[in-house]
């Protein structure tokens, strides 16, 4: 459905017309809480939007940063109305047309949404959302606005999301998201998320919006805030009004933001866990103000009073000022009529995509894989559909790009003042063909089967290392003759860099890797013998004889197809039934630099990491685990090299589980590093324990580390060992410092041992 939107340009010489708006300044307490504080530059408030325009006389004069993308920002795009929008709800100067909420908090916008050339939508994925999840929590952010979800039936968020959002809670950074818009009992994630506080609209009588959701999550973690016709910057110098779900969102940020501003004039450290706290305790249910249905108030309503005196129970500190009674929430201003407009349904070839809507308008597929903003969007199919009072539609496309820093913004010599975003990753390893044509020209290309006819299949990895690598094929054995003399097929390795390489995690695309510079041919070779060893193949290459061909060519035997038992391996080599050489390799890491996207050949974007092939690692853990029992610092019996054995895989599998994040933050980079090197862990731990002692994994925690060399950005990695049958047992801690302020991270000193309770 679409809706009337009250847009109207705004300049120094003409008026704007704010008929019909709802004026938050008339919301009961918000004036007294100005009279406390306009913001402290030292809260930060992130939105992950659309980008926004500064030029803006409500934002012009704003403590903003905005992260840079890969490409002209184009301001009159829809994504751009929404995040200019949503951006002076939060930020706008009072001097200016548009009041924010906290004017002089600081101010982090990493856009997420964007339209194509064509106009339509560019999925985001929970992916892409926990990277920017990520980079906010790096940048020192204190409250994240997310005026967006998407529609689950159970409220669960794809791993590297929900990891995301429990690493930014326990970063004492909270999470505020809109509800979603389809007017149902239904969740949008990240909103439904428990450590997320989830707002849906009212009008400002207090009553809900017939569009916002009432999901069950959000009964204990959610409450309303005003979302109808809320006036904002549009970019261009204009001003507009907009309605949804998205607009409540970005009111209760500010607050948030005031409160902990005022937590610091009292000479408190930030405290969000107090915040959210405060703001649900204190919001206004169905014994302040009846309704039919009290389960579409969530926890309540927005109550700015009763969240300050919350606070200041909650904190036991006195705020000074006088405090006013709550006040009942002045009428409404009329409602705009409804009218109507169909959008289509976003990609929905993708799973799990957050996708941004500037309309409450229907969005039919309610298993669409597409994320909406909240701002103004309907989903959910009612039995007895009804109109919405609401704003005009403006569709417009998401994009999720995760650039920016990773030292809290504390150092300009680290990542924070880089032109692109370093990255240490770790995950397994896959090929995209990028399009059609490419897949179709790979096809092409691939050479036949000079015995068994057929081409090979680039789709099958086995296949494709051939066609890169080159096999021997031998022919079908013939009666009386001991020997077939093969045919050898040639290396296409230089096809190598028209691959597009992709870092998987859970078989789900993370990045894409593009190896660049002088040693780029260097760079892809490597990712292909990544790929073959991967596959469970040997590393081993051999010239091609010269009496097979006068070119100097190689091959890989571990490759060879024998045309007597199909595709398998040279029945004099030893191997498996497939052809492949145990053991293989379980996981890559790979660091280096986020510079721009590329699209996959599903339609999905990544984010692109030009490596450094200083720092790049694979690893096979079966092999590691048997070159290391050997080497027991302990003890060298066969039983305890088996205890031994269990021991560093035990620890190395904590690792592989803790390792699942994007890599983005320090600490994330800090820890994966640590991965990498977890059987050194294994052995330095090893020498404090007792000759018979073989504990488990408690913990893997990371921390800023409280000495640290100029220029650098250094973590303590904190590995907590217990003993499974004496939990009264003292933990022994292992603690190493890592550096990771340079593309490649770097461990400091040498480990450390402690025993704590």
């Amino acid at each position: 459905m679409s809706f009337k939107t009250g847009v109207s340009n705004y300049g120094s010489d003409g008026d704007h017309s704010r008929e019909g708006e709802e004026d938050l300044y008339n919301l009961a307490g918000l004036y007294d809480l100005w009279e406390k504080t306009l913001g402290d530059s030292r809260i930060i408030i992130a939105i992950l939007d659309g980008p926004c325009d500064r030029e803006h006389p409500s934002l012009k004069n704003a403590n903003l940063k905005q992260v840079t993308l890969a490409g002209e920002e184009l301001f009159f795009e829809p994504a751009s109305d929404h995040g200019t929008h949503i951006a002076s709800i939060i930020f706008g100067q009072h001097s200016g047309p548009v009041k924010g909420i906290a004017p002089n908090c600081q101010g982090v916008i990493i856009p997420i949404f964007k339209n194509n050339s064509e106009g339509s939508v560019v999925p985001c994925s929970q992916l892409d959302l926990a990277r920017a999840i990520q980079q906010a929590v790096g940048m020192g952010a204190h409250v994240i606005n997310i005026s967006g979800g998407q529609y689950s039936a159970t409220g669960l968020a794809h791993p590297a999301l929900r990891d995301a959002v429990n690493e930014c809670s326990k970063q004492g950074c909270l999470i505020i998201a809109a509800t979603g818009n389809d007017g149902c009992a239904c969740l949008h994630v990240p909103g439904a998320l428990p450590s997320v506080l989830a707002v849906g609209a009212m009008d400002l009588s207090g009553n809900p919006m017939e569009f916002s959701n009432w999901g069950s999550s959000y009964q204990t973690t959610g409450i309303l805030a005003p979302g109808a016709n809320i006036l904002g910057a549009l970019p261009g110098n204009r001003l507009g009004t907009r309605t949804g779900t998205s607009y409540a969102a970005p009111i209760v940020s500010g607050i948030a933001g005031l409160l902990l501003s005022l937590q610091i004039r009292n000479g408190q450290h930030p405290m969000t866990s107090y915040i959210k706290k405060a703001i649900i305790d204190s919001a206004l249910g169905c014994d302040h103000q009846q309704i039919k249905d009290c389960r579409r108030l969530l926890a309540g309503r927005l109550n700015i009073h009763g969240a300050l005196r919350s606070l200041i129970n909650n904190s036991r500190t006195v705020i000074g000022g006088s405090f006013m009674s709550t006040t009942s929430l002045t009428p409404p201003a009329s409602p705009a009529q409804p009218t109507t407009a169909e959008t289509e349904s976003l990609n929905a070839s993708t799973e799990h995509q957050i996708t941004p809507a500037q309309s409450l308008a229907d969005t039919s597929s309610r298993n669409s894989s597409s994320i909406p903003l909240a701002g103004e969007e309907k989903g959910c199919e009612l039995e007895n559909p009804r109109d919405h009072s609401m704003a005009p539609p403006t569709p417009f496309a998401p994009l999720v790009k995760a650039s920016g820093c990773a030292c809290q913004g504390q150092s300009s010599s680290c990542s924070c003042q880089k032109s692109s975003e370093l990255v240490y990753a770790i995950g397994g390893l896959a090929v995209d063909f990028g399009t059609q044509a490419r897949l179709d020209s790979f096809k092409q290309a691939a050479e036949n089967f000079n015995f068994r006819g057929g081409k090979l299949n680039v789709l099958d990895n086995a296949d494709l290392l051939r066609h890169l690598f080159g096999w021997r094929e031998f022919p079908p054995q013939e009666d009386g003759k001991k020997e077939r003399k093969p045919y050898f097929h040639r290396s296409h390795v230089y096809d190598a860099k028209d691959l597009t390489w992709i870092l998987t995690q859970d078989e789900s695309p993370l990045y894409a890797i593009q190896p660049s510079g002088s040693f780029s041919e260097e760079g892809y070779y490597e990712l292909a013998h990544f790929l073959l060893e991967m596959e469970g193949f040997d590393d081993d290459h051999e010239p091609v004889p010269k009496d097979a061909s006068p070119f100097n060519m190689f091959y890989h035997p571990s490759l060879d197809s024998d045309d007597a038992k199909g595709k398998g391996p040279n029945p004099n080599r030893s191997a498996n039934e497939k052809g492949r050489i145990i053991p293989i390799i379980e996981k890559v890491a790979i660091p280096g630099r986020i510079n721009g996207t590329v699209r996959l050949l599903n339609g999905m974007e990544v984010p692109v990491i030009t490596p450094n092939q200083r720092g790049t690692r694979s690893w096979k853990l079966g092999a590691l685990l048997n070159a290391y029992a050997q080497q027991d610092p302990k003890n060298s019996s066969p039983d305890a090299q088996e205890k031994y054995q269990q021991f560093l895989k035990r620890i190395t599998q904590r690792y592989m589980e803790e390792a699942r994040n994007p890599g983005l933050s320090g600490p994330d980079r800090a820890l994966n590093f640590g991965a990498t090197h977890s059987f050194k862990t294994a052995v330095e731990i090893r020498k404090y324990l007792k000759i018979d002692y073989f504990p488990d994994v408690d913990s893997i925690e990371v921390h800023p580390s409280p000495t640290c060399r100029k220029d650098s950005e250094c973590y303590d990695v904190n590995v907590a060992f217990f003993d499974a049958e004496n939990l009264m047992r003292a933990k022994d801690v292992l603690r190493y410092t890592v550096d990771v302020s340079d593309e490649v991270p770097v461990l400091l000193g040498e480990p450390q041992n402690y025993r704590a309770r």
